[in-house]
Order: structure tokens, then sequence, then C-alpha cells
């Protein structure tokens, strides 16, 4: 999962109120803690197709799961694409996120397999 992964200076997370966390989501975000990336902002999407305490609690969820990484608090938005709500919300957080990263200095560990520990150095694969 690993494979192409390199040092992000921040990500945007997005989970679908919909569909509240997912395994996938689990899995990116432990991929993301093990890089070290520290700035992130929660995209909460499809809010048109859950009840507004479903969108809520989704929220919540994924706030409390990124907060215990090394993202800690985030900043977060809810969307509705369909409609276009949140859009401009959306683009104004991205705008602070973007603002207020660095890109990561230093190697990080980024996984170890049978042959061994694989630094992330640079981008792409090795």
């Amino acid at each position: 999962m690993l494979a192409g992964v390199g040092p992000v200076p921040a990500v945007l997370f997005v989970v679908a109120a919909d569909q509240g966390w997912q395994r996938q989501s689990t899995e990116h975000l432990a991929v993301l803690d093990a890089l070290g990336v520290r700035h992130a902002l929660l995209a909460v999407t499809r809010c048109d197709l859950a009840p507004a305490a479903t969108v809520r609690r989704t929220r919540a969820d994924a706030l409390a799961r990124i907060a215990a990484t090394s993202l800690g608090e985030v900043e977060a938005v809810e969307v509705d694409g369909a409609s276009g709500a949140g859009l401009d919300a959306l683009r104004g957080a991205l705008g602070r996120l973007a603002a207020g990263s660095r890109p990561p200095t230093g190697t990080r560990t980024c996984g170890c397999g049978p042959t061994g520990c694989s630094p992330c150095g640079g981008a792409g694969t090795s």
C-alpha cells in the first residue's frame, strides 16, 4: 500500500456522510500517520444523502480518529456536491491548509517488508 507514496505536506481526507468511516479510511489514516503528515483538512461529502444527525456523527467520528494520529486536530467542512453547498467553505479551507503547511523535512521509514525497511526520502517508488 505504500508503494509510490512519499512525504506530503498536507492531505485532504474525505469521508462520505452516507457511508461513514470505512476500512480503507483506517488504512489511509495509518499510512498518513506512518509518514508523519501533520497538516490535513477533513471533507465530509455526500451530505445531501444522509440525515443531519448522521452527518454530525460521521464528522465527529472522523475528527476523533484523525486527532489520535500525527495529524492532530484538523478543520472540517461539510460538502454537498450535488447542490454545491459547502464548496465555498471547502475552497477557503483548502487555501488555509495550503498556506499553513510546509514540505516535510528529513526521512521517515515508510514500511518494512521481508527484505527490510524502506525510507521515504524522495518521491515515487524505488
